[in-house]
């Protein structure tokens, strides 16, 4: 089957199944090792039978509502290829906002601590974009782990990494502390798409009953780990703001900033 046709087949199959075409073809681009762009390209292509097979087994994994960077093992963050399964949160593109703020602020041989750090998304990002960083990251998955040593190692990314809740066992000082963490609530996770409710850790999602309960525990606890002009750099959910900037202010922070993401939603808070 030319590949023109085995799309126009996706574009129904898409149709019928509910599920956005977008993702048949990210599945399709992966397979095949082609950019959306050289899909067009090589519309004259042939599939052989078994190519058809394998595809087939790919889009029904996506059609049992299985994630299409699970099924074919990785997800692209600014810009970067990296190793997911569903031990780790499949990285969003909203998060490269949290790293574009954190680097327009960091200078030179600055040290970070990435809590939480899941497939190793945003530790690298920076290590890689500012490559005289020092970059730590911890998270209390030892699977998590082993999938974010994993794409460090692949990209050559020199990252210390700590298993461990929040932060190192030794004492250390951070000029910036940056964490993406579970913010989901109990009331909103009820409701999550079954795509994420089902195959993404929980652990990574779920904040507490409101989920708060990661900015109480940060905000409380990381002060002693910040030098002297260091901040905390975080992710948050959209209707989340003034809840963490009471929190920060109970704790004594004096500042508590919120920078919105590219679709103007609440999404990021600097404090310091």
């Amino acid at each position: 089957m030319k590949l023109a046709d085995y799309l126009i087949q996706l574009k129904a199959q898409a149709f019928t199944s509910g599920i956005a075409e977008a993702d048949y073809l990210y599945i399709v681009s992966g397979f095949l090792g082609l950019s959306r762009a050289q899909l067009i390209l090589a519309k004259d292509s042939v599939l052989n039978f078994e190519q058809l097979q394998l595809l087939a087994g790919l889009t029904n994994r996506l059609e049992n509502q299985e994630p299409p960077q699970y099924i074919l093992g990785n997800a692209c963050f600014y810009g970067w290829d990296l190793l997911v399964n569903p031990s780790v949160l499949i990285p969003r593109s909203e998060t490269e906002g949290l790293v574009e703020l954190v680097l327009a602020r960091v200078n030179g041989y600055d040290k970070i601590l990435d809590i939480g750090t899941g497939s190793g998304a945003i530790a690298i990002a920076l290590k890689l974009s500012k490559p005289l960083l020092q970059v730590e990251a911890i998270d209390l998955s030892d699977a998590a782990l082993q999938v974010a040593r994993t794409n460090a190692k692949k990209l050559q990314a020199e990252i210390k990494f700590h298993c461990g809740d929040l932060f190192p066992a030794k004492a250390c000082s951070y000029q910036v502390i940056v964490s993406n963490p579970p913010y989901i609530s109990v009331q909103e996770y009820a409701t999550l798409d079954a795509r994420v409710r089902n195959h993404e850790p929980k652990s990574a999602l779920l904040g507490g009953t409101d989920g708060l309960d990661f900015y109480r525990r940060l905000l409380l606890e990381s002060k002693p780990w910040l030098s002297e002009n260091g901040f905390l750099a975080l992710e948050y959910g959209a209707t989340q703001r003034q809840a963490i900037q009471d929190i920060s202010q109970s704790c004594g922070w004096k500042k508590a900033e919120s920078y919105p993401d590219l679709s103007g939603r609440d999404r990021y808070m600097l404090i310091s």
